[in-house]
């Protein structure tokens, strides 16, 4: 195996999850509470983007606490630059099923298109992120 296929195979036994309100994301398949809070807040597309180990290599907590707080600061001022776009985000994690690797702090983000999303992903060094649009199932994006 190489590690490109490894990294693939563990972002499909993740489970992106939201504590509030409580949902889990799952590559390949379609989340119905998910779909609900979307038309509740008006929007049809998500990401589900973390700033932990980029590169797929791990980083000591510290870092990882750092550069989420980045992260969160990022997407602070990219909602005060654009008021006009409905992107809101709530606190996540990316938990291995399999807890081969410590779980990542990581935000879903709603309002925001793919092509946005894989930018951010890019922007903080990861390999992928997951994103998808409402009614359709959850993708893994390569950065």
């Amino acid at each position: 195996m190489n590690r490109r296929h490894d990294l693939l195979r563990a972002y499909h036994a993740t489970d992106f999850i939201v504590r509030r309100p409580r949902l889990t994301i799952r590559v390949g398949r379609r989340c119905a509470m998910l779909d609900r809070l979307l038309t509740r807040v008006n929007v049809k597309e998500w990401a589900f983007v973390t700033a932990w180990n980029p590169g797929s290599r791990p980083l000591s907590r510290q870092a990882n606490d750092a550069r989420h707080r980045r992260l969160l600061r990022h997407l602070a001022r990219w909602k005060r630059s654009k008021p006009d776009r409905a992107r809101t985000w709530f606190a996540g994690v990316g938990r291995p099923r399999d807890g081969l690797w410590k779980p990542e702090l990581s935000v879903l983000i709603l309002g925001i298109s793919a092509v946005d999303a894989r930018r951010l992903g890019a922007r903080f060094g990861q390999v992928a992120i997951v994103v998808g649009t409402q009614g359709r199932a959850a993708r893994l994006l390569l950065c």
